[in-house]
C-alpha cells in the first residue's frame, strides 16, 4: 500500500499493469512469474502476542491484509520475516530494547535483538508465530519461510558470554588447558564469562566463532519450530 497506492496507482504514468493493478497472481503470471515473495510477514499479530499496544490504524491494516491474500489465489509464495516490530518495542520500552540489542558492532538490523535473552527469544517466537498464522489463515500457499533476511549474529552480551564459558569448559576441561590454547591468563571460566569483547584474544576467537555458529543454528532451529507449530495449529483448525 506504500509502493502501490490504492488511492493513486501509477503516479509516474508508466502504464504497465504492475503499476495500475494491485499485486496478485494475475499480475505476476502476466509477467512470467509463477511464484511470489512477501518481503516481510505481517508484524501486528506478533506485536500483539508480545504484549505491545497496537497502532490506532490496526483495523485499517488488517483490512488491507484481508484484501491482499485472496489476490494471490493459491500462488506459491515465500514469506520473509525481515522487519518485525523492533521499532515498536523501542518506542514502548527503550530500556528493554537497549538490554536486548545485539551486542555487535556490525550492521544487524534484521536480527536486532539477542535471542539468548528470554525476552529476545520471545520477540522472534511471537513474530514468526503471528506472521505464520496470519499468512496461513489468509490462504497463503507458502512453500518457503525465510526466517532471517541478511542475518548477522555475533552477539557478545552477558548471556552469550556465560554460555560460551560453559561451552569452553566442556571443550577444554580445565582453565589451564584453555589458557594454553588461547594464550590467555584467565583465573577460571567465571572470568571468561565476564568478558565483553572476545575479539581481543586472537587465539580464543576461533573457538568463539565455532560456538556462535552452533548458537545461531540453535536459534534457527527454535524459529523453525515456532513456524512448524503454527502450521500444525492451522491444519488442526
Amino acid at each position: 500500500h506504500i509502493d502501490w497506492k490504492e488511492s493513486n496507482p501509477d503516479p509516474q504514468g508508466i502504464g504497465h499493469r504492475a503499476y495500475t493493478e494491485a499485486p496478485g497472481r494475475a499480475v505476476f503470471e502476466s509477467m512470467g512469474f509463477n511464484a511470489s515473495q512477501l518481503s516481510s510477514a505481517w508484524s501486528l499479530p506478533g506485536r500483539a502476542l508480545y504484549g505491545l499496544a497496537l497502532p490506532k490504524d490496526w483495523k485499517e491494516s488488517a483490512g488491507r491484509m484481508d484484501a491482499f491474500w485472496p489476490r494471490f489465489d493459491g500462488q506459491p509464495m515465500a514469506v520473509d520475516f525481515a522487519f518485525g516490530f523492533s521499532d515498536a518495542l523501542r518506542e514502548a520500552d527503550l530500556e528493554l530494547a537497549r538490554e536486548l540489542d545485539q551486542q555487535n558492532g556490525a550492521w544487524h538490523q534484521f536480527l536486532p535483538y539477542c535471542p539468548e535473552a528470554p525476552e529476545g527469544l520471545a520477540y522472534y517466537r511471537d513474530y514468526t508465530k503471528g506472521g505464520a498464522l496470519s499468512a496461513l489463515r489468509g490462504g497463503a500457499n507458502v512453500f518457503m519461510w525465510e526466517l532471517f533476511n541478511e542475518p548477522v549474529y555475533k552477539c557478545m552480551c552477558r548471556h552469550n558470554a556465560a554460555l560460551f564459558a560453559d561451552w569452553a569448559r566442556e571443550l577444554h576441561g580445565t582453565i589451564g588447558r584453555a589458557n594454553g590454547v588461547w594464550g590467555t591468563v584467565f583465573e577460571d571460566f567465571g572470568d571468561v564469562a565476564c568478558q565483553t569483547e572476545f575479539s581481543q584474544f586472537p587465539r580464543l576467537w576461533p573457538d568463539y566463532m565455532k560456538f556462535m555458529a552452533r548458537r545461531y543454528a540453535d536459534v534457527i532451529a527454535a524459529c523453525r519450530g515456532f513456524v512448524r507449530r503454527s502450521e500444525e495449529r492451522r491444519v488442526g483448525e
